[in-house]
This record gives C-alpha cells, sequence and structure tokens, in this order.
C-alpha cells in the first residue's frame, strides 16, 4: 500500500481547528481504504465433493490484502448464488469470485453480463472445464494468489433460449450424463467415470437438425456440444478450435458409432484432437437453431435442464470482465 506523509506548517496568524484536521485525516483514510477493490466470493461447498472449510483461511493467507477487501459467501441448500451475485452488483462490488465448478462458475457468471462486476474463477469442482481452459490454477492456493495478475479481458457468454452459460451446453449423451450426475451422491472425477460406464452402451442416439448463417445439417448425433470454452472437464476436450473471446460458438457433433470405436474417441477427446477426428462434425458459428421432433434434455455447464424442440442460440460477444 502507498505510504502518505502529511506536513502542517503553522504560523502565529493561523489557528488549527483539531476537529477538522481530523475529519480531514479521516476522509483520506476512507478514501484509501476505497482504493482497494472488493471481491464477494461465493463458495459453493458441495462442489467436487471437496471439503471448503478451510477456505477462508487460505483466502486470509494468500489474497493480496493491500490490493484486495474480501467477503465470504456459502451457497447453501436454499440459497441462489446468482441473486446473491446481482445483489452483489448492485452493492458495488468490483468482482464476484465462483468458488466451485462449472455450475457454481454459470451461476455467477449470468449475473455479471454486461456489468462493470468482474468474474474471478477458483475452481474447486468436478471437472472445472473452464478453468482449466482458461490456464486458472488448479491448487486453490495459487489461484487465489493469481487474481489480478493479467490485464482484464473481455470474454464471450451464449444465449440458451434466452439462459446465459459460459462453458459448454450440450443435447444427447452428455446431456443425460448431465442429469444422472446431478442425481448421483458421487461427486467429483469418479462420479462422471461411474455415470458413463453405466450409461454408454445403453444411450441410444437421437435424429436432430441444426441451422446456422453458414449451412445446414441433419442426422442422428450421439451427442451434439455447443462450446464457447474448448473442454467438458478433466482435460477431455470436445472443441479444441473454441475461444471465449472470438465472438463465435464452436460446434462439435459425435455420429454414432460402435462399442470398438470407443478407445479411438477417447483419445481424440483426451489427446486434444477432436476437431480433426473423423468421429466427429465440427463447425463454428455465431448463431445457430437446433431442433429435435419431441421433448429432450440439454446441459448449460454441466446442469441438466429440460429443453424445448426448438432451441435458439447465439453469442453474446464481450459480454463479461474477466479477472484472468
Amino acid at each position: 500500500m502507498a505510504l502518505f506523509k502529511v506536513e502542517f506548517t503553522f504560523s502565529d496568524e493561523v489557528l488549527i481547528d483539531q476537529k477538522n484536521i481530523l475529519h480531514s485525516l479521516n476522509i483520506g483514510l476512507l478514501f484509501c481504504r476505497r482504493l482497494k477493490q472488493r471481491i464477494l466470493f461465493i463458495v459453493n461447498p458441495i462442489s467436487g465433493g471437496k471439503g471448503k472449510a478451510g477456505f477462508p483461511e487460505l483466502l486470509q493467507n494468500n489474497l493480496d490484502h493491500a490490493r484486495f477487501e474480501s467477503t465470504v459467501w456459502v451457497w447453501e441448500n436454499g440459497t441462489d448464488a446468482t441473486a446473491r451475485a446481482e445483489l452483489a452488483v448492485s452493492e458495488g462490488y468490483d468482482a464476484v469470485a465462483a468458488v466451485g465448478g462449472d455450475g457454481t462458475v454459470h451461476a455467477v457468471a449470468r449475473a455479471l453480463v454486461h456489468t462493470s462486476v468482474a468474474l474471478v474463477i477458483i475452481p474447486m469442482g468436478s471437472g472445472n472445464g473452464l478453468a482449466r481452459y482458461l490456464k486458472i490454477p488448479l491448487n486453490t492456493k495459487k489461484a487465489i494468489q493469481s487474481i489480478g495478475n493479467v490485464e482484464p479481458r473481455k470474454m464471450d457468454m451464449i444465449s440458451f433460449n434466452g439462459l446465459l452459460y459460459s462453458n459448454v451446453a450440450g443435447v444427447g449423451f452428455d446431456a443425460h450424463i448431465g442429469a444422472c450426475f446431478a442425481k448421483s451422491t458421487s461427486r467429483g472425477l469418479w462420479g462422471y467415470v461411474k455415470s458413463i460406464t453405466q450409461e454408454l452402451f445403453h444411450y441410444k442416439s437421437d435424429t436432430y437438425s441444426l441451422n446456422w448463417e453458414n449451412g445446414t445439417w441433419s442426422g442422428k448425433a450421439f451427442l451434439i456440444s455447443i462450446a464457447n470454452g474448448a473442454q467438458w472437464g478433466n482435460n477431455a476436450w470436445i472443441a479444441p478450435s473454441a475461444s471465449c473471446f472470438d465472438g463465435l460458438m464452436q460446434v462439435a457433433i459425435l455420429k454414432p458409432f460402435s462399442w470398438y470405436q470407443v478407445p479411438g474417441i477417447a483419445l481424440a477427446l483426451f489427446r486434444k484432437t477432436a476437431d480433426k477426428s473423423s468421429y466427429f462434425n465440427q463447425f463454428s458459428c455465431s448463431e445457430l437453431t437446433l431442433k429435435r421432433e419431441d421433448h429432450v434434455v440439454f446441459h448449460l455447464d454441466g446442469e441438466p435442464l429440460d429443453g424445448e424442440e426448438t432451441v435458439q442460440l447465439n453469442v453474446l460477444a464481450s459480454a463479461i470482465t474477466l479477472w484472468h
């Protein structure tokens, strides 16, 4: 913190009112205090199956308190993280930190769109897809220490029939797994592995039609992902060419396949080559219409959602400020 040296010069003709001096000094101290930026940390206590009881101490020991003031709010059952983030905007916070996984980021980020309040991500979730893509440290101590170390930048968001998401949305098998995972008591990577192994060979591909500014597609798909970030999480790169900063979404269509092709698909995902794989069709666009003939389950950032027969998606370019 900057140090201020205050000098007073007195003459015999000038009388200094002690109360006025103290009042002026108090105003100066308040001004200096406000130079610190205020961050609200919204903590999801169950994300990733990781305990968060020690987070306040980690924050106290690793945040740059010369630059930032912090408040911690725990997202308990029956409370609304999005509403709390919206309140933080009206309260004049400079940033809101999502402490959890992609679902926590999803809840916080949509409240900050087209505001001056920045998003901070402290990855403590199951997949941490957006954080991994943005190269935010997965170590909580290092993630806290990294806050404000780079110039703020503007990140895109995507609108899904008016609902906003920050990383990846999807329909088909990944949405089905999102719904299974939401009901499961197993969290973290192994929770996903358990759901996938139980459901993989029972799930049937469906028929969809897509329309975008430069083309159309229709046919059967095992899944369709619409990506802002490039990976689902745990370094499974569904759309390696995607960028949160280019005003475009990346659409990845996984075609129906036979059981013996599963290892090749997995290798493409984890080797970051899905966009070059024959198992996938991929393209980029700024607007997309997705149709299916009947009821369908989607996911937005891993959170399951009952979707309509027709879904309209469009990119909100540079919609949110990111402190990473």
